[in-house]
């Protein structure tokens, strides 16, 4: 049922039997924006978590080869969608804050740069915009929103925002 829901999003109106919730780990799972997006915009709950499980915590990772960088590029979409419709950064799953687990993870894994510690690191931009600490970014008359998905994290002499030029954009402290 949850599949064919999720094929048949564009009804009028989901079915007040509908779980929005599951509905919308499913989709994030299947990496369908624009299911993602309805789903969000429909009421159901970018914090959503159960039994340890976690929707958005579970964007963090992602799938390894190299046919699945769209699927990725989808993911970290989804991601941003769901940080506009108000994810925490900070979710708690099982007593672990999102943003610092991400920033461990980084720092672990700052020597073997393999392909999770980069979408890692370009989700990790995603989740620090959103709590408020990459605020001069903003400032650029230039940014937008979507240029959040080019940008990555990175230690060089110190930590700092790459753009998607591999230039520095701004470094942290």
């Amino acid at each position: 049922m949850i599949n064919n829901d999720i094929k048949d999003l564009n009804r009028t109106k989901l079915s007040e039997h509908d779980d929005l919730n599951v509905l919308l780990a499913e989709a994030t799972e299947k990496a369908d924006v624009r299911a993602v997006e309805r789903l969000l915009r429909n009421g159901a709950n970018p914090n959503y978590h159960r039994g340890g499980e976690s929707p958005f915590w579970n964007l963090q990772y992602c799938e390894g080869g190299g046919d699945l960088t769209a699927y990725n590029n989808k993911r970290l979409e989804i991601a941003l969608l769901y940080l506009q419709y108000g994810a925490d950064p900070y979710l708690s799953v099982d007593g672990d804050k999102l943003l610092y687990y991400v920033s461990y993870c980084l720092y672990e894994d700052r020597n073997d740069k393999d392909e999770l510690y980069v979408y890692r690191s370009r989700f990790f931009v995603l989740l620090l915009f959103f709590s408020g600490e990459l605020t001069s970014l903003k400032n650029n008359p230039n940014f937008t929103l979507k240029d959040l998905l080019h940008y990555r994290f990175e230690y060089r002499h110190k930590p700092c925002i790459i753009n998607e030029f591999g230039e520095v954009a701004l470094e942290l402290k």
